[in-house]
């Protein structure tokens, strides 16, 4: 290109133009040109044809904006600069002609040696189960990002300051180094040291004021998040475009992370809840009556029919009480209730209560005592009571060798020698 102008300079367009106001440059622009018809005016039309070749092709200007030259260029500049390696630059070019102008090794190196667009910005949201269950909620997700200086656009110098290129990178805020392995030539890019990746230079007297060089600022901004039903602890939900902006990168992300808060009663198993539930033994055997309060405010009256009883360890289902499924709200899952039975304390039940219950339950066993030396009456004994300790574990701990874990250390049940 003559003068070597950026393609943003030919067109007449900021490095963060939308592709409709360099399309609109371009346009413009051609006509101006296509009237001139000196050879300036010429060269001037095929470099804007050119610029707006590559800016409006996004892969190319990607590549252009990381860059900041074409690659061919780039590799002219770097032979014409080394001089004395132009003989290993033929092998290279050999080497490259050969495989398809570069290995697909050699491409990928160079696309991954610097990011096109800015890393996400990761934050959490903390959300109740209620939020997950009702949702039609907002909450706020406070981020801290850096954005382009708008004073400078980026650039980090003053307006109408002396800005050069970059001597030692051309411009292209880059240096390629060519590492040969095996048939494959690594084309490997690293930021320039001198203008460290910027591509251009300026004086510490012209630095912009506001950013002081930088060409980023730190801001603080808030992000909306609508909780949707169903939504699920650790979903992601990406605002696109919203993140750091650093020069000469695509904006990045941001991502918020919905962290749930445990609820008092309710536990989420997928798109069931579960409450557990500690009833009576006469409520197991009698019948059981509730009310629990639902996540969206509802009372529910759950009970059994007379005649069934309850187990402990009982899993009862009620059916379409549990979570909205994500994205249908509304469908739901079950209510999944676990019960555990409360007994009478030892000692609670007078002998008349106990006939009671012998007359009303169904007959025990009949039990007949044997006789003879060998038989030998013992007691049983609650073991948390009697601070027994782990029955299973034997003093030296559980790496021992000590088979089923059925130790006779102290703190285990001991074995009484007859």
């Amino acid at each position: 290109m003559s003068g070597r102008k950026s393609f943003y300079e030919v067109l007449g367009v900021k490095e963060t133009a939308t592709h409709a106001e360099i399309k609109k440059a371009y346009k413009s622009l051609s006509r101006q040109l296509q009237k001139d018809k000196s050879p300036t005016g010429k060269d001037r039309y095929k470099d804007a044809q050119h610029a707006f070749e590559v800016l409006s092709n996004p892969k190319k200007r990607e590549w252009y904006d990381e860059f900041g030259q074409e690659e061919e260029q780039e590799e002219q500049e770097e032979d014409a600069a080394n001089g004395g390696e132009a003989e290993d630059s033929d092998q290279d070019n050999d080497i490259f002609n050969m495989l398809g102008n570069m290995s697909m090794f050699s491409r990928f190196a160079s696309q991954g040696s610097r990011m096109s667009k800015c890393d996400p910005i990761m934050t959490r949201v903390e959300v109740t189960l209620e939020d997950l269950y009702n949702g039609n909620t907002t909450k706020t997700a406070h981020v801290s990002r850096e954005v382009v200086c708008g004073d400078c656009d980026g650039e980090g110098a003053k307006s109408g300051s002396k800005i050069s290129k970059c001597d030692t990178c051309h411009g292209s805020g880059m240096k390629f180094e060519h590492h040969q392995m095996g048939l494959f030539i690594n084309r490997v890019a690293t930021n320039c040291s001198t203008c460290h990746g910027r591509g251009k230079v300026f004086s510490d007297e012209d630095k912009c004021e506001k950013c002081t060089g930088s060409r980023t600022l730190s801001e603080e901004t808030d992000l909306d998040v609508n909780i949707e039903p169903g939504m699920h602890n650790m979903q992601k939900i990406e605002f696109s475009g919203v993140g750091n902006h650093l020069p000469g990168h695509i904006a990045g992300d941001v991502v918020v992370v919905l962290d749930y808060t445990e609820h008092e009663e309710f536990q989420r198993s997928h798109d069931n809840l579960v409450l557990n539930k500690t009833i009576s033994l006469v409520e197991a055997l009698c019948g059981y009556k509730v009310l629990v309060k639902h996540l969206d405010g509802r009372q529910l009256y759950i009970h059994n029919s007379p005649g069934e009883v309850i187990k402990s360890g009982s899993l009862l289902v009620v059916k379409n009480e549990g979570m909205p499924k994500f994205g249908r709200p509304t469908e739901k899952g079950d209510l999944l209730m676990k019960f555990s039975i409360k007994y009478p304390e030892n000692s609670s039940l007078s002998t008349d209560s106990i006939a009671a219950l012998k007359n009303i339950l169904p007959t025990a066993p009949h039990f007949v005592m044997p006789l003879g030396e060998n038989v030998e009456e013992v007691n049983m004994y609650d073991m948390e009571e009697m601070n027994f300790g782990n029955p299973f574990q034997g003093a030296a701990g559980p790496d021992e060798d000590d088979e089923d874990g059925f130790g006779g250390a102290p703190g285990g049940i001991q074995c009484h020698t007859q």
